[in-house]
C-alpha cells in the first residue's frame, strides 16, 4: 500500500509529515502557554473586565479620567499666618495612601510645590485628618498601611515677604498618588494652583 509506506517514520514523506505534526503541536503549546501567562499577568496587575467594575468606573476607564480631584487655596486668618490647603476628593470605593506611608509597601502620596520667591513654607504639609491604619501580614508583615478615603486635606503654614502683595501670590504644585479600588490601581499625577481666598469666598464658607 503506497499510502501506508509513505506514512512510515523511515520514509521521506513520513518524516515530513512527522515534522509538520511536531511543528503544529509546538505552536499549539506555545499559544496555550501564552494565553495562560497573559491571564496570570492580568490577574496580578488588576486587569479590569466589564464584570469587575460598575458602570461609572467603566466610563472613567474608557475615557482615562482618574477618579481623583485636586483643589488648593491659601487662606489667612486676621492677624495670623497664611495657610496653604491642598485637598483631594476621591470617588466612592477609591483610596490613596498617606504622605507619611513608610517605605517597603505601597507608594506614599507626594505633594510637591514649585519653587517661588513669593512665599516660604514655615511648617510642612500635614493631614487635617488621621489616615486609616491597617496591617496586612500576608503581604507587608509588620508594616502599617495608611490610607485615605472620601476626601483628605493637607495644610502648611507659609510666610510671605513684606514686599509681596497677598493678592499676587500664586502657589503651584503637583500631587502624585496611587489610587486604588477593589479591582485595580492607577498612578495619578495632578497639578494645582492656589491663590489667596477673596473676602467673598471666606464669607461663603462661614
Amino acid at each position: 500500500d503506497p499510502f501506508t509506506r509513505a506514512t512510515q517514520p523511515d520514509h521521506p514523506t513520513g518524516r515530513k509529515i512527522g515534522r509538520r505534526i511536531n511543528m503544529y503541536s509546538f505552536r499549539i503549546i506555545v499559544a496555550v502557554v501564552t494565553i495562560y501567562f497573559l491571564q496570570c499577568l492580568g490577574a496580578h496587575f488588576g486587569a479590569v473586565t466589564v464584570q469587575d467594575v460598575g458602570e461609572k468606573d467603566e466610563t472613567r476607564i474608557a475615557n482615562q479620567v482618574p477618579p481623583v480631584r485636586v483643589t488648593a487655596s491659601v487662606r489667612r486668618e486676621e492677624g495670623g499666618p497664611a495657610t496653604l490647603v491642598v485637598r483631594v476628593d476621591l470617588d466612592q470605593g477609591w483610596k490613596i495612601y498617606s504622605i507619611t506611608q513608610k517605605r517597603g509597601g505601597p507608594p506614599a502620596t507626594r505633594i510637591e510645590l514649585a519653587p517661588s520667591k513669593q512665599f516660604k513654607v514655615t511648617e510642612s504639609l500635614q493631614a487635617t485628618s488621621k489616615p486609616k491604619v491597617q496591617v496586612y501580614d500576608d503581604i507587608w508583615p509588620d508594616l502599617p498601611i495608611e490610607t485615605h478615603e472620601g476626601s483628605v486635606s493637607w495644610e502648611a503654614t507659609i510666610s510671605i515677604p513684606r514686599e509681596v502683595s497677598p493678592g499676587d501670590v500664586v502657589i503651584e504644585g503637583n500631587v502624585r498618588m496611587q489610587a486604588e479600588n477593589s479591582t485595580r490601581a492607577i498612578n495619578v499625577s495632578k497639578k494645582f494652583s492656589a491663590e489667596f481666598e477673596s473676602p467673598d469666598q471666606k464669607d461663603g464658607q462661614d
